[in-house]
């Protein structure tokens, strides 16, 4: 099912709950062992891993396709996140790509004039492209005109031993304007534009799941 304004207003404070729920965590942990299942070092940071549980918790349905990637895309499911009984697979290294192609992405351009709202899928990446600088995040709301409150994973190295910090509750500093918004340099990543974010009020959900 599709939601209207007023069930927006309740997924969006359902997203917000279940991210803040689960914050912070550390590599190894319980609550890592639930949100990173399927997590192999190798194949980048785990920084999808949280958006992708969000969205398996909210309610969303397999319905939701993303158009694909390459010369000749196949589209696929939107969660990227293995669980039999709801029938999503996860492919390591599609979790940024299936945000992205989904056909609610809202990509970012000059006088959009749009901003993502709490519980969106925001993704980050520097110009020139540089695969190590690309992270997603969940937007949990705007503490001024210059700081983002965001939840995210993907805080460890891959390679990283058990008890490093991997989700985090973070305060993003922003450079906005009404050509781009720029999320500062921070933890040794240098400034980062917003390609987009995902509207997780587009999205078709499941029976029941709404508020």
């Amino acid at each position: 099912m599709f939601i209207n304004g007023e069930q927006a207003d309740g997924i969006r404070d359902k997203a917000v709950k279940l991210v803040t729920g689960v914050l912070d965590f550390a590599r190894g942990d319980l609550v890592y062992q639930d949100v990173c299942k399927g997590y192999q070092p190798g194949f980048g940071t785990s920084c999808t891993f949280l958006p992708h549980w969000m969205l398996l918790q909210l309610g969303v349905s397999t319905k939701n396709q993303s158009l694909g990637v390459g010369k000749h895309p196949k589209p696929r499911g939107l969660i990227n996140r293995a669980d039999i009984a709801r029938g999503t697979t996860l492919v390591p290294g599609d979790g940024v790509s299936v945000i992205a192609n989904s056909p609610a992405f809202v990509k970012m351009k000059p006088n959009l004039n749009a901003y993502p709202l709490p519980g969106d899928i925001v993704v980050i990446q520097s110009e020139p492209y540089n695969q190590s600088h690309e992270h997603v995040f969940v937007f949990l709301g705007k503490l001024s005109d210059t700081v983002w409150d965001t939840g995210e994973s993907g805080q460890a190295r891959s390679d990283a031993q058990n008890g490093v910090t991997e989700g985090k509750r973070k305060k993003r500093d922003m450079r906005i304007s009404a050509r781009s918004m720029i999320a500062a340099a921070a933890d040794g990543k240098p400034d980062r534009k917003v390609q987009g974010w995902l509207d997780i009020s587009k999205l078709d959900y499941m029976d029941g799941s709404v508020p």
